[in-house]
């Protein structure tokens, strides 16, 4: 059995997976802080202040060792991320496969990270494969447990921070609101969050889990070169709600279903969302949905394989 170390600072908590053939820690390799400590966190690392080890666990360069397959996320602080792989590569053990996966879009107009040949790099956007010679494993999602009844109280929910989505979430919902649609956006802004009760601090992810449950559609609204599978696509299907986005190439996976997904256009219209959250939800296929889970990601990625089938 192969062991595996997973770094997130992502939506999962730190816990132990155990599937076939793979032994799997999953870690973040920041502190847990409280609240109000990450609003100076965040500054620290955009203002690049020195003693940045602060914010990291304890013995950081001891828990490298041991691992057949060490995968760092992307979603680390950008400042703090190029320390993290040269850390990893300096501590790590000579034969232990190291993988770096882009779980977001790459961003051009930042400095390039820099990396070794031990590196293996995947991302799980299509073009982004292309463009800058990754390999495609797509992504993966482990569903969380709810044990508690949630009964439906909205017809269409959405969190994120803005990536300039919040003016048009904030007409959207208004059209929504008056076309008797019951919307829940919830805008997440740390700092802005202090001076509008139109903006929230960020949620634990399990309540947002409940927030799923409640709801009958969750909507996206992604970056317009983005063909990569969102987190909340996987939130959809693995949770069998309708799903409204803005990634016209959903259409070339296995588990689309006009029925359950909308395709928008920049151009909303309000009548077509209307009509979409009126016909019946078709359950989506467990079957189809294990090439997207967590168990079948780990396989792809260790053995070199892409999900480059799924899109023609």
């Amino acid at each position: 059995m192969k062991k595996v170390l997973i770094i997130n600072r992502g939506i999962f908590p730190t816990k132990r997976e155990l599937i076939d053939d793979y032994d799997i820690d999953i870690i973040s390799l920041y502190r847990n802080i409280p609240s109000i400590l990450r609003l100076f966190r965040v500054i620290h690392f955009k203002l690049k202040l020195p003693f940045l080890k602060i914010w990291e666990i304890k013995n950081i360069d001891k828990i490298f060792k041991n691992y057949d397959i060490i995968i760092l996320h992307d979603s680390t602080s950008y400042f703090h991320l190029q320390r993290f792989i040269n850390h990893i590569e300096k501590f790590a053990d000579n034969n232990t496969k190291l993988i770096f996966y882009y779980w977001n879009n790459v961003i051009e107009n930042i400095k390039p990270l820099k990396f070794s040949d031990r590196w293996d790099k995947v991302s799980f956007d299509f073009n982004d494969s292309q463009k800058f010679n990754l390999r495609y494993v797509g992504g993966y999602y482990i569903p969380q447990k709810n044990d508690q009844e949630n009964e439906i109280s909205s017809d269409v929910f959405f969190i994120g921070i803005n990536k300039g989505r919040f003016p048009t979430l904030i007409s959207l919902e208004k059209k929504l609101r008056n076309a008797g649609i019951k919307p829940l956006f919830i805008l997440v802004s740390k700092i802005k969050s202090f001076f509008s009760s139109k903006y929230s601090q960020p949620y634990n992810y399990l309540d947002v889990i409940k927030f799923i449950h409640g709801t009958k559609c969750i909507l996206d609204i992604t970056k317009t070169n983005q063909i990569g599978l969102s987190l909340r696509t996987y939130e959809a299907i693995f949770y069998n709600k309708k799903f409204i986005t803005f990634n016209k190439t959903i259409k070339k996976y296995d588990f689309y279903n006009s029925n359950n997904i909308l395709i928008m256009s920049d151009d909303i219209q309000i009548n077509r969302i209307m009509d979409f959250l009126s016909v019946p939800l078709v359950p989506y296929n467990a079957e189809l949905l294990k090439r997207y889970s967590f168990d079948a990601w780990i396989e792809r990625v260790d053995k070199g394989e892409t999900l480059r089938d799924v899109i023609e």
